[in-house]
């Protein structure tokens, strides 16, 4: 439980609101506002769904065979238990085959794990054995299913994969949360069930990942930016006052709109030579994004931001995607949110945005501290006292 009370809160100006409500500070870099989007064909089955009276499939997974592939297959603790742990949980079914073959799932992982690695460019997931057997059974499945053994070993490989995978991606890959100063606590996911919704799930949907709103849209984000690296990178962004000659001007003024354009900032292609209204908007929202005062004009402090690296973008947006593994899946309705890096607070009620307001953060050495907590007392206008350490290095007016 955190209080206005604290010292590292006494200088945030809080609205009153009528019921409690819950703090989260960020420390997530102010790269884009989106709406959320959800697709109809999501499947995230309760348990009560996953396991109907009917079994999945007659096939049956003997378990000391399970003791003898982690013999040959050598897996953390945490992982092994993981695997024993949910075939006893559905009478040691098989999960990745039935009596026809090899059932849409186990592509429809296969396709998350290829997702991650290009997305992320990260290869700490690769099984090199896992690459031999999945194309094995896609080029020849009938010859495939005759071999006991390579269909055992493809589906223990694939649920110890899962369990990595979920670890990794919807776990948090840093060993110790407080690494990444991030003090909120996570409650620990529940990869037994995502697991039993993507193999029971049929073919052509998709799994709603357990993952909090703000992941998810970070990785899309996250998603566009690695394509727009992929095809040559953002333009470089110039000021119009440099221009020497009005080739020049025409030159700045396309790199300026495309640049606007594949970021989402400029809506339409208007790639006409006129520094028009909706220019001006659309530098102003690239502005709000990056909490720099929202002019319309290509300052020294816009310039700067616009012509950062993607590649920077790409690892700031991946750090953060990091940090956001840990929080809750779902986040209360009424919230107040303190986004750090943007010096502004917004309070949420039911889940939407009422209203917001500047803050005094921390500087590097005296950081503001991240983390969730509830609020039980709001002080109005509390009384300041200044640090004797401030007094000392300062002198103020008498």
């Amino acid at each position: 439980m955190f209080s206005l009370k604290s010292n590292r809160l006494q200088q945030a100006k809080i609205l009153l609101l009528s019921k409690p409500i819950v703090l989260l500070l960020f420390a997530l870099l102010p790269l884009f506002t989106c709406q959320s989007k959800k697709s109809a064909k999501e499947a995230f089955l309760p348990e009560s769904v996953v396991y109907q009276a009917k079994d999945y499939t007659e096939l049956i997974i003997d378990s000391s065979l399970i003791q003898s592939y982690f013999k040959d297959h050598p897996a953390p603790t945490p992982i092994v238990e993981d695997v024993q742990h949910f075939y006893s949980r559905r009478n040691f079914q098989f999960a990745w085959f039935t009596q026809n073959g090899i059932s849409p799932a186990a592509a429809n992982f296969i396709s998350l794990l290829e997702s991650y690695k290009n997305d992320f460019d990260d290869h700490s997931l690769d099984n090199v054995y896992l690459d031999t057997l999945f194309p094995s059974i896609q080029s020849d499945e009938k010859a495939f299913l005759k071999n006991i053994h390579h269909v055992l070993d493809l589906e223990l490989l694939l649920t110890t994969q899962f369990f990595k995978y979920a670890q990794k991606v919807y776990g948090g890959s840093i060993d110790n949360p407080l690494d990444l100063n991030w003090f909120i606590p996570s409650k620990k996911k529940n990869f037994q069930t995502l697991l039993d919704t993507l193999v029971s799930i049929s073919d052509g949907q998709k799994i709603q990942e357990p993952i909090n709103p703000y992941y998810l849209r970070l990785k899309e984000k996250l998603i566009q930016y690695r394509q727009i690296q992929k095809t040559g990178g953002l333009p470089t962004v110039y000021s119009l006052k440099e221009a020497k000659s009005k080739d020049d001007s025409t030159r700045f003024l396309l790199n300026l709109k495309t640049y606007l354009f594949l970021l989402g900032d400029l809506r339409t292609t208007n790639l006409t030579q006129y520094y028009d209204d909706s220019t001006m908007k659309s530098i102003a929202h690239f502005q709000r994004r990056f909490g720099l005062k929202e002019s319309g004009e290509l300052d020294k402090a816009t310039l700067h931001e616009m012509n950062q690296p993607i590649s920077l973008r790409i690892k700031q947006m991946m750090l953060n995607m990091e940090r956001l593994r840990w929080l809750p899946l779902d986040i209360e309705n009424k919230y107040i949110l303190v986004n750090i890096p943007a010096f502004r607070l917004y309070i949420f009620d039911s889940s939407k945005p009422v209203e917001s307001m500047n803050v005094v953060v921390g500087k590097e050495a005296t950081e503001t501290i991240i983390f969730k907590g509830k609020i039980s007392t709001i002080i109005i206008n509390p009384y300041w006292e200044i640090p004797i350490a401030s007094q000392r290095m300062k002198s103020f007016p008498t």
